[in-house]
């Protein structure tokens, strides 16, 4: 299952941002894009003090990809 906040991406879904994403069994923050099958979760990058941290060349948030074992879940059930 893939799931996305991002309305351009293949894996959007309207509740996606009610859902809770594990890497590796650890609750991840600030996720935007989540893959079970691909073992991918795509973060938003924040700074020591928790401020997201702007790309000065394109002005928008840099994000990160992180790879391990995804799992995706809604408050009442498990996304699948």
């Amino acid at each position: 299952m893939r799931l996305s906040v991002i309305k351009s991406d293949r894996g959007y879904h309207a509740r996606a941002h009610d859902a809770t994403v594990l890497l590796d069994n650890q609750e991840v923050e600030h996720c935007v894009t989540a893959d079970e099958e691909g073992g991918f979760v795509v973060v938003l990058k924040h700074d020591q003090f928790g401020k997201p941290v702007i790309d000065p060349m394109t002005r928008a948030i840099q994000e990160i990809t992180l790879r391990g074992f995804v799992r995706i879940f809604t408050r009442r059930k498990r996304y699948s």
